[in-house]
């Protein structure tokens, strides 16, 4: 199975972003069958991104049979924007068809202002 681990922690800004796409700060789309994920998003700053779709801040997507886990803990997103909506954060479970889901997402101590 393949695996992969992302962390940004303490301090770490992601502002001032412009994208056609999807997620201005951060960007995730875990989607092959039996991926397996860990990332600990810490104590950022996700600040004035702007994209043309969804997840002004931050846009994750999980697809079917993966088995990872997302934990964003104690970060700011703050005055992010999108065209479609979540402007803080977009957040997706793709189910594709009766596949099973295993993947957690947890937000702890987040401060989402004026997205």
């Amino acid at each position: 199975m393949p695996s992969e681990e992302l962390q940004l922690s303490t301090n770490d800004v992601l502002s001032r972003n412009t994208y056609t796409g999807r997620g201005g700060g951060l960007g995730m789309a875990i989607r092959a069958p039996g991926t397996i994920v860990f990332s600990f998003v810490k104590d950022c700053v996700f600040q004035y991104n702007v994209v043309q779709t969804w997840g002004g801040g931050a846009y994750i997507i999980f697809g079917g049979e993966s088995n990872s886990t997302i934990i964003l803990n104690g970060n700011q997103f703050i005055e992010n924007e999108s065209k479609y909506g979540a402007g803080g954060i977009f957040i997706a479970f793709h189910n594709g068809g009766n596949k099973k889901r295993f993947s957690r997402f947890y937000i702890l101590n987040c401060a989402f202002i004026r997205n």
